[in-house]
Formats: C-alpha cells, structure tokens, sequence
C-alpha cells in the first residue's frame, strides 16, 4: 500500500471481531469495513427499555406499601425498623412524603428517641432525602416528648428557618406545648406573644393550649 492510501485507510468497529476486506472503485485507497449488526443493537434497546420499566414497576409498587403500611401502622418496632432500612436502600429513594409517614407511624409508638435517630441518619444522606417542615416539625414533637428537651426542639426551629422553610401552625402549637408539658408556662405565653408580633395567625388549636 502505498504512503497515500494507507493514510486514507478508515478502520470501523464491528463486535464480532471479523475483517471483512473490502475494494473501493479508487485504486488508490483501502478501506478495512466492518458491516453493522443493527438487529442486535435493537435487540440491546428493547432489553434495557424492559428492565428500566420492570424496576419503575417494582419502585411504584414499594411506595404503595410503604403508604399502606403506615396508614394500617406497625404491631413492633422491628416491622418499622425494617421497612426504613429497606427504604434506604430503594434506588431512586422513595420522596420525602414517604419518609415522613413512617417517622409518623414510629412517633406514635411514642419511640421517640429512635425517630430522632433515624432522622440523623436521613440528615447523612444530605440532599438525596432533604426534610421539609413535615420532618421538622415531627423532631419537634419527639424532643418536646422526651423530658428536658425542649430547648432541642426550639434549635429545631432555627434548622427549620435556616434551610429557608416556613413554620407553620403545627410547628408554633408544638413548641407552646413542649414548653406547658414542661411546666415552662411563662415562656409559652412570652414565645406566644412574640410569633403574634411577628405576624403568626394562631388557630383555635394554638389558642386552647395557651388557655
């Protein structure tokens, strides 16, 4: 081959690994081809296409469960325990909505302390499962729950406006609860008067607790 043709020479790749040899009506030029097996290209498609929906059936068919079961709720700890880890382990994560409702379902247990376990773990998750004021305001209940942690529950708060959410009734009503159950009375009617101040609508809720 002369210095011309083999700088013109074109190499395609085929998978079976066979040369076919090939003329071109230039004398001058050499082509090594490589024909095309574009069956088994569709063939790869359609095997990926039914994978990608047979792992979208089965991630639709877990959230199902995850919502049923926490709306029929746990007989044990362990059940919840499980479904959390099985949970974690879901590819993509199931939304947050679903987290929420099974860190719901164990604070009715009133396992109070494991709720906030768990929610350390979701936090070492960073932005693949990033709580909004739903999870917040779940931690909050757990530590104005657990004796003495009041003071806990209100950092809660300071998380909950540094990550740019909104508190809303639920999160105010369980914090002037936390601090009544905790016999801090005069603190709730001070943090009551603040919010109020700062433009905080109470509810009826909100209203019984302070009376």
């Amino acid at each position: 081959v002369s210095r011309r043709a083999a700088d013109s020479v074109r190499v395609f790749g085929h998978p079976n690994g066979i040369i076919r040899i090939s003329y071109i009506p230039c004398p001058h030029l050499l082509y090594f081809v490589y024909p095309l097996d574009f069956s088994q290209l569709h063939t790869q498609s359609s095997a990926i296409t039914q994978r990608l929906w047979r792992q979208t059936q089965t991630h639709n068919q877990f959230d199902i469960h995850v919502r049923d079961q926490c709306k029929s709720g746990f007989s044990n700890l362990d059940d919840a325990l499980t479904l959390f880890n099985q949970m974690l382990q879901m590819k993509p994560l199931l939304s947050v909505v679903r987290f929420n409702q099974l860190l719901g379902s164990i604070a009715k247990m009133k396992h109070y302390s494991i709720v906030i376990s768990l929610c350390k773990r979701m936090d070492s998750l960073g932005v693949l499962i990033r709580p909004n004021v739903i999870t917040l305001n779940i931690v909050i209940n757990c530590f104005c729950h657990l004796g003495g942690r009041v003071d806990f529950a209100f950092s809660v708060l300071g998380k909950i406006i540094k990550l740019g959410l909104e508190p809303n009734t639920v999160t105010f009503t369980t914090l002037i609860k936390g601090l009544c159950a905790n016999y801090q009375i005069v603190k709730a009617v001070k943090f009551f008067d603040e919010i109020v101040d700062k433009g905080f609508r109470p509810d009826l809720i909100t209203y019984g607790t302070i009376i």
